[in-house]
This record gives C-alpha cells, sequence and structure tokens, in this order.
C-alpha cells in the first residue's frame, strides 16, 4: 500500500498524508514523556545551574540573588583545590576509562561467540547487576570492599597477610571504585553486543579464508562494521 502527498500551490514543497501524519502524530505521543522528562529534569535544571554560576546565590535565601559576572570562574581558576580535584579525575580517567570500554567489549566478543552455550542466559546475568538501584549496589560494594570485607577475606585466604584498604587509601581508592564501576558494565555489553550481531558472518568465514588471524579480524570487521 502507498501513500500519497499533495503539493502545496506555489512552494513545491510536499505535504505529508493523513497516514504518514498520524504516524508522526503517535510517535510524538509515545516520545512525549521522554522530552518532558528531559526538559524538566535535565535541560532546565543544567540552563539554571549555569545561570547560577554567574551570581552569588543563597538556597535558603533564594530572595537574596546577586549578579557577579565571572568572579566564581576566577575564584574557581586560581583555587589550588581545583587544580588538585582536576588531577584526581585524571588519574581516575586513565583507569577507569579503558576498563569501562574494553571489558564489555571483550564480553560481548565472549557472549557472542558461536562456541558459547546458552548466550540468551548469559546476557540476562550480565545485565542484571545493571538494574540494582544505585545506593542499594554502593552498599554492597561498600561492604565487600571494607577493611573486613569478602574481598580482602579472599586475598588473605590465597596468601595475601596485609590487603589493601580499598576505600580509605588514595592510592587503592581508584582500583577500588574501577571494580565498583565493573558492577554496571551490563549496559555496554548489551550496546556492543547489538552491534556485533550486525556484522554478517559470512565476512568473518572469508576473513579465515584467507588468512586473516582473530586480531585482524577483529580490527578490520567488527571494528569497521559494529
Amino acid at each position: 500500500m502507498t501513500t500519497t502527498s499533495s503539493s502545496s500551490p506555489g512552494t513545491g514543497r510536499r505535504r505529508p498524508s493523513g497516514l504518514a501524519w498520524r504516524r508522526a502524530r503517535w510517535g510524538y505521543v509515545f516520545i512525549a514523556p521522554w522530552i518532558i522528562g528531559f526538559f524538566l529534569f535535565t535541560l532546565i535544571p543544567m540552563v539554571a545551574t549555569f545561570i547560577f554560576t554567574f551570581t552569588n546565590i543563597d538556597l535558603a535565601n533564594m530572595d537574596d540573588i546577586q549578579f557577579v559576572g565571572l568572579e566564581n570562574y576566577a575564584q574557581l581558576l586560581t583555587d589550588s583545590q581545583t587544580h588538585a580535584s582536576l588531577l584526581v579525575t585524571f588519574k581516575f580517567a586513565i583507569i577507569a576509562l579503558p576498563v569501562a570500554m574494553l571489558l564489555p567489549f571483550g564480553v560481548a566478543m565472549l557472549v557472542n561467540s558461536r562456541h558459547v552455550m546458552a548466550p540468551s542466559f548469559f546476557r540476562v546475568l550480565f545485565f542484571l547487576p545493571y538494574v540494582v538501584p544505585f545506593v542499594a549496589g554502593v552498599l554492597i560494594w561498600q561492604q565487600m570492599l571494607s577493611d573486613n570485607g569478602w574481598v580482602n577475606d579472599f586475598l588473605r585466604a590465597i596468601g595475601i597477610q596485609d590487603p589493601p584498604n580499598w576505600l580509605q587509601s588514595t592510592t587503592w581508592i581508584y582500583p577500588g571504585l574501577v571494580i565498583m564501576g565493573v558492577w554496571g558494565i551490563g549496559a555496554g555489553i548489551i550496546v556492543y553486543l547489538a552491534g556485533l550481531k550486525g556484522v554478517p558472518t559470512e565476512l568473518y568465514d572469508a576473513a579465515k579464508v584467507d588468512g586473516a588471524n582473530r586480531f585482524n579480524a577483529i580490527w578490520h570487521i567488527t571494528d569497521r562494521k559494529s
């Protein structure tokens, strides 16, 4: 079944037909909750926060708002704590970003392998921690990474008598937070799996016939197509 559309006289534009307009209207209806939520809880707070950076505001007394221009930014750039915070963020990013990108990709490659039995079970298994409430996940890992937690008990069992203090040491807090982040890689695994499923298996078979190894297949086929 085909739909036709008429053109507005003198403009050359094609007006959508009734069926196309109804489909578009229902599309807008379905995405309306997301759009409303985005405006109310993301866009408007971001704009308001940006505007407040040019003021001296007391949240307890919203009636007394003073415009200070770029004074807050000037103070921010000269504050030594700002430099220290940026350094901490940079150190954490060096460790966290490779893990957050490579680990989900590696797990997705394993789950997507034809040699893995019951791949749907493993997809659900890896995604389940992602749906655990954030506060509950933090409390669980706080207990696991404490001095007498499960992680340190395991390290003592294998012969490490002085395990690291994950959450209290300025050195071990970075890997400790990365370990906590591994808890939520399920979403990344699902995204990578969706891309891997879109790569035709014939390309891998042809590459194998041509003598390509596993790394070449990943680099030239998986990375280009997914």
